[in-house]
């Protein structure tokens, strides 16, 4: 018997990391103030790496994810794969022009988002929010310069017709 409802217990445990991430500063800011000369040091290093943690766990948090979904994400040697039996394919991180979120206003709770990623202009990969492995994008994204992680959640809790553009090519460079 469960004291705590299933919606609560499964945003909880989305930010599981990140709360431990914060446990782990506690710790490190206790250590430090506490501590003498060399485990004020080591306190001083804990609380750093776990800022740095609970920062990269609440993006990953908030990273628009989701289940049983059609189809089968994966991310190999910077090469994004989706498979499904309606349809799928492949697609080069170098290759990239730019990746952005569309949602539809599919019911206020759980909205319908497709990730498109186009190389040339043109959409090369279009990916249900929902599918599995779709957490792997969260890696892609750290690998592109400048991602915007607050888009993409946005996109997540939008429940209206939109596009998030979440990363473009820098133009520039190209010339």
């Amino acid at each position: 018997m469960s004291f705590i409802r299933p919606e609560i217990a499964a945003r909880l445990s989305r930010y599981q990391e990140t709360l431990l991430a914060v446990v782990m500063v506690l710790i490190g800011l206790r250590i430090y103030a506490f501590g003498g000369f060399v485990l004020q040091g080591v306190g001083g290093i804990i609380t750093l790496v776990s800022v740095a943690w609970a920062v990269i766990a609440l993006r990953r948090a908030r990273f628009p994810t989701g289940k049983g979904g059609q189809g089968v994400v994966e991310v190999d040697e910077r090469q994004i794969t989706y498979l499904s039996p309606v349809d799928g394919g492949m697609a080069s991180i170098d290759l990239l022009v730019q990746v952005e979120i569309e949602t539809n206003s599919a019911s206020a709770f759980a909205p319908d988002l497709h990730w498109v990623f186009h190389s040339d202009g043109m959409p090369l990969l279009r990916i249900p929010g929902n599918a599995a492995g779709i957490d792997a994008l969260f890696d892609v994204l750290s690998a592109l310069p400048g991602a915007d992680f607050g888009k993409a959640a946005e996109a997540a809790s939008s429940t209206r017709n939109a596009k998030f553009v979440i990363w473009q090519k820098d133009r520039r460079k190209l010339h």
